[in-house]
C-alpha cells in the first residue's frame, strides 16, 4: 500500500476531476460531484484556481439526487470506519517503528484514508449548502451527528498522527479548521504519545500548558484518583473523553459509594456492571 498523500498534495488531480464529471445523472454522481465540489469550497485559498469550477458543478446538483444520495449514506458503516482510524492510529503510535515499520505503516496510511473519508462527508455537506437541497442538509448533519458521537472525544488516539494531521489542517481555510476535529482536536499534544508508548512525559514543556494532555497522563498512569468523583472526572465521562482505565475507577467506586453513584446517574450515564 502507498502512503497517502498529505495536505494540499490530496487535491493534485481535483481540477482534472470537476472537468470529467459530465452530466450529474445519478445520485453517485451527484455524491462525489458534492465532494469533490465542497473540499474546494473548503480550501478556497490553497485552490482558489478551482473555485470556478467549483461553484459551476454545484449549480448543475439536482436536489432529489442529492437527497437520494444522503439518504443512502450508511451511518454504521462510517462510524465504523472512523472507529477504525482511531484504533489504528492508536496502533500505530504504540508499534515501534524500528521493530516494525512495515507494520506502522500499514497501520498510519489506513488510519488516514479513513479520516479522509470523515473529511470528505464534511465537504458534502459545504456543498450541499450552497444548492436548495435543505432537507438533504439538515438530514445530512444528522448523520453526521451519529457518525462522531461518541468518537469525537477520543482524538486523543490520533496523536501519533500529529504530523500528518496539521498538514492537512494547514489545507484547510482557517474557518474550517476546528470543526474537522478529526484533523484538528489534540493535533498538538504530540507530547502525550511518548506517555502512551510508555516513557515519562509528565516534565514536557507541553504538559505545563495542556489541561488535557495532563489529565490524560495522570489516568494513564492511575494517578488520578480522587476519594470521591471530582467536577472534572463527571465532565470527562459524560462526555466520552475519559479513559477506559478512569472509567473503570468511577464505575468501581460508585458501586460502594452512594452519592457518587447518585453523581453518575444523574448524567444520564450507565454504570457498567
Amino acid at each position: 500500500m502507498s502512503s497517502p498523500d498529505l495536505g494540499i498534495g490530496r487535491f493534485a488531480d481535483h481540477g482534472n476531476k470537476l472537468g470529467q464529471l459530465g452530466a450529474l445523472t445519478s445520485a453517485e454522481q451527484v455524491g462525489l460531484a458534492l465532494a469533490l465540489a465542497g473540499d474546494v469550497l473548503r480550501r478556497t485559498k490553497a485552490l482558489h484556481s478551482l473555485q470556478q469550477a467549483a461553484n459551476g458543478v454545484i449549480e448543475q446538483v439536482d436536489s432529489k439526487a442529492a437527497t437520494a444520495f444522503v439518504q443512502a449514506i450508511d451511518v454504521v458503516a462510517e462510524k465504523k470506519r472512523l472507529e477504525q482510524a482511531l484504533n489504528d492510529a492508536f496502533e500505530c503510535m504504540l508499534t515501534d517503528a524500528n521493530d516494525s515499520p512495515g507494520e506502522q505503516l500499514t497501520c498510519r496510511d489506513r488510519a488516514l484514508a479513513n479520516l479522509a473519508y470523515r473529511d470528505r462527508l464534511t465537504s458534502i455537506h459545504a456543498a450541499l449548502v450552497m444548492t436548495k437541497a435543505t432537507d438533504a442538509v439538515k438530514a445530512l448533519e444528522q448523520k453526521l451527528a451519529q457518525v462522531d458521537a461518541g468518537l469525537s472525544k477520543k482524538a486523543r488516539m490520533l496523536v501519533g498522527l500529529n504530523e500528518a494531521r496539521r498538514a492537512e489542517l494547514d489545507a484547510l481555510d482557517a474557518g474550517e479548521r476546528a470543526a474537522a476535529w478529526w484533523f484538528a482536536s489534540r493535533s498538538h499534544c504530540d507530547a502525550l504519545a511518548t506517555i502512551y508508548a510508555g516513557d515519562d512525559a509528565r516534565k514536557a514543556a507541553h504538559f505545563e500548558s495542556c489541561e488535557d494532555c495532563k489529565r490524560d497522563a495522570a489516568a494513564a498512569t492511575g494517578a488520578h484518583k480522587p476519594a470521591h468523583l471530582d467536577a472534572d472526572s463527571l465532565r470527562r465521562k459524560e462526555d466520552g473523553s475519559a479513559t477506559t482505565s478512569e472509567n473503570a475507577w468511577m464505575d468501581a467506586h460508585a458501586k460502594s459509594c452512594g452519592a457518587c453513584k447518585r453523581a453518575i446517574e444523574a448524567l444520564g450515564v450507565s454504570i457498567d456492571a
